[in-house]
This record gives C-alpha cells, structure tokens and sequence, in this order.
C-alpha cells in the first residue's frame, strides 16, 4: 500500500517536471521570437556560406590566442590570426557577418604598412571585434591622415599585448606605440 503512494506520487512528481521543462521551453522559445533571435544564424553558419560562394579554403573564424593558455598540448602560444586570409570576426546584432582580411601575420589590417606613424596594441577594440573595417580604428586614424598597423587581437591581456609586441616590433617601423588598456577586463588578465 506505502509502495503504491509512493509510485504514484513519484508519477505525479515526474509528469509535473516535464510539464514544467515543457512550458519553460515554449517561454523561452516566444522570448526568442519576439525579440528576433529565434532563427539567429551563427558565425559557423556564414562562415560556411561564404566558403561555398567563393570556394576559398583560406576563411577561418576568428581566434583568440587566451583561450589557450591553459592547454598543456600546445607548445606555442598563437598571438596573431591566421595570416593572408579571410576572417570571420562575428556577427554584429543586425545577424550580419563581420569579414576582415587578415595581413602577413594575422592581424585586422588592410595593407601591410612597414612605416607607421603610431603601432597599435591592444584587444578587441584595437582588432575591431564587431566593426566594420571602415569604421575600426584603423579607419579612425587614416581619417586624420595617420599611419597605423593594428596588433589587437580579442581577449588579450596586458601580458599577452606585451608578448604580441615583443614578436612583432620588429616587422614594422613606427613613431610611437598606443597601448589600449580595457580596465573592465585587462586587469583580470596579470
């Protein structure tokens, strides 16, 4: 008699969970909807449409070089992007793809400049993430007539900004170095 209650209490029990998980997910699913991310692509999803356009091998997705600083299979730390080729950067918040093709070592520029009047050094927002390239600053800086090669790449830290420079310097001549400090994360990154 006990053994029957339990059972169908436990019954009950489950069928209210599911039910439950059942209307959460119809919640969420009409949250998505209305705000317009239900049939959101991804950058995998353009990523391989742009691939099947142009039959270019040579379209990678962005990387960010911190998130392998705690693999122990690795050897060497990539601090730059893939050289020579195209780059899916992200999806800006209208579900656009942001491409930018990559220079001689990887990086968000659009010619190799040996003679810079400034280099800049930084993270996301000296690499441009979610930018268009005309509006980067890069762009920024060619307005006012400037030189500039870009050294960002996403998630860097100040550490790791150091460590791009110290690879890197010597592939260009510049006048002076703008270091970029995003004190909403760099800090966490020493």
């Amino acid at each position: 008699m006990i053994t029957k209650k339990i059972f169908t209490y436990s019954k009950i029990v489950i069928i209210n969970i599911i039910i439950l998980f059942f209307f959460l997910y119809l919640i969420e699913i009409t949250i998505n909807y209305k705000n317009n991310n239900l049939f959101k692509k991804t950058r995998i999803y353009h990523l391989n449409i742009q691939k099947n356009k142009t039959y270019n091998q040579n379209i990678f997705l962005n990387i960010a070089g911190h998130k392998f600083l705690d693999n122990t299979k690795i050897s060497i730390l990539p601090l730059s992007g893939y050289k020579n080729s195209t780059i899916l950067l992200c999806v800006d918040e209208n579900n656009k793809p942001i491409f930018y093709l990559s220079d001689k070592n990887g990086f968000n520029n659009k010619m190799d400049n040996t003679s810079n009047d400034f280099l800049l050094i930084g993270d996301s927002y000296v690499q441009g993430m979610c930018v268009n390239n005309n509006n980067d600053l890069n762009a920024q800086f060619k307005k006012h007539n400037y030189i500039t090669t870009s050294l960002g790449m996403a998630g860097n830290g100040p550490l790791l900004e150091y460590a791009t420079f110290k690879e890197y310097q010597n592939e260009y001549e510049y006048q002076d170095i703008i270091l970029f400090i995003t004190p909403d994360n760099d800090f966490y990154d020493l």
